[in-house]
Parts: C-alpha cells; sequence; structure tokens
C-alpha cells in the first residue's frame, strides 16, 4: 500500500488558484480506503492459499469489524430508542392489565421506532403485553381449538394493533428483566462514536498486519511439515 504517496495526492488535490485540473478528491479518497483494505500478500507455499481463499479471507475480517461496530450501533439504539417504552411503563406503574396505558398517555404515540417494534414483536417479546393483543389471541386459540374438532383447519389470524386505543403494559415479574436489559448504563452515542473510531483503526491494522499474520502460519505449517 504506497500511502504516502496517495496522501500527498490528496493534499495536492485540494483547491489553489491553479488552473491546472487535478483529481478528484473523493475519488483520491474512496483510493486511500481502497489500499488501506487491500493488503500486499506474499508467496504462501505451505498454506495452498489461492487468490480467491485470500480475498475470502480479507472480507471476513472486514466483515467481523463491521458486525462489532454495527452490534454497537444496534446495542445503543435498543437503549435509547426501545427502552423509552420500558422506561414509561415502568414510570407510570403499568404492571397488570387494569393499570395498562395507551402510547398516548405514555407520550409515545408519535414514536415510530416505538410502533414497529410493537409489530414485529421480537424487541419486547415477553416483557410488553398488550392488552387488547392477548384477548384476541385468547379468543383466536379458542375458536381454533373448536373448529378443529369439527376437522376444520384454520389459518393462525394476526392481531392488528390500533395504537390510538390499545394498551400495554410489563408484567411485574418482568419488571426488573426489562428494566435490566433497557437501562442505559452509560451515554450511548459518544460510546458508539468512540467504538466506530477504534474499530475502524483495528481494522485498517488488522488488515496491514493480516500478510504477516498468513505467512507466520505458513513458516509455521512449513515446519511442522504440513
Amino acid at each position: 500500500m504506497n500511502l504516502p504517496n496517495l496522501y500527498g495526492r490528496i493534499l495536492y488535490s485540494l483547491p489553489s488558484e491553479s488552473e491546472e485540473p487535478r483529481e478528484s478528491l473523493f475519488d483520491l479518497i474512496k483510493e486511500a480506503i481502497s489500499q488501506a483494505l487491500t493488503p500486499e500478500y506474499g508467496e504462501y507455499e505451505h498454506l495452498g492459499l489461492t487468490v480467491l481463499s485470500l480475498e475470502k479471507i480479507r472480507i471476513a475480517v472486514i466483515a467481523f469489524f463491521i458486525a462489532v461496530i454495527a452490534a454497537t450501533y444496534f446495542a445503543v439504539f435498543n437503549r435509547s430508542v426501545y427502552g423509552r417504552l420500558i422506561t414509561r411503563l415502568n414510570a407510570e406503574g403499568c404492571f397488570s392489565p387494569e393499570a395498562a396505558k395507551t402510547l398516548k398517555e405514555l407520550g409515545l404515540e408519535r414514536n415510530p421506532s416505538v410502533r414497529s417494534s410493537l409489530r414485529r414483536g421480537s424487541t419486547y417479546r415477553g416483557l410488553v403485553r398488550c392488552v387488547e393483543k392477548d384477548a384476541f389471541d385468547v379468543e383466536a386459540e379458542r375458536e381454533r381449538r373448536q373448529l378443529a374438532e369439527d376437522g376444520v383447519a384454520v389459518k393462525r389470524k394476526n392481531y392488528v394493533f390500533n395504537f390510538e386505543t390499545d394498551r400495554f403494559y410489563v408484567p411485574e415479574d418482568k419488571a426488573f428483566e426489562a428494566e435490566t436489559r433497557f437501562q442505559k448504563k452509560i451515554p450511548g452515542w459518544p460510546i458508539v462514536l468512540i467504538v466506530t473510531v477504534a474499530g475502524l483503526a483495528a481494522l485498517a491494522g488488522a488488515i496491514f498486519l493480516l500478510p504477516d499474520i498468513i505467512q507466520f502460519i505458513d513458516n509455521f505449517a512449513g515446519k511442522m511439515g504440513f
């Protein structure tokens, strides 16, 4: 990776009074990123690695670091955005069907993330209950069993939420679990920024060291007679 020369070209591409056409700064930055993520491999006699195999290793390393960064984003988003519903339900004491409240009463009627997560059912699975959905599911199951006794197969019905009137609560025995899963222990987005910068730096370092690591393994395989 001839990065010093490339960085010089990037500096030269910055605007000046000269009328001489220069390379696009955007294209040069893309080239710098591409070079930073493309290692210069050596010759590996004992591992039998092909160009395709080396490319798969490079992609796997990049994918690993991207997955770590993405997981951090998801965790912070999960706590800071989806956790608002848990926080409001706990604060309002919504721990039973009788104490359940609508999203409007909780001040979340215009929160698209919370509404979307309630529709999917995966984010709050087992933690947030809907009074109307529970009643619907009980009636649907009763109807299914009754028809099944008559030999009629019934396709399962899916509940359609009405976020104007549906009421939500956290079962009292799940309140601690819900609070623990969604509580904010540390400032979220600063951590995301730190992990992102550190992750990208670590990725560049891993790609830079990748040829040496493979060479070490290749030498070891040679000594072991593989």
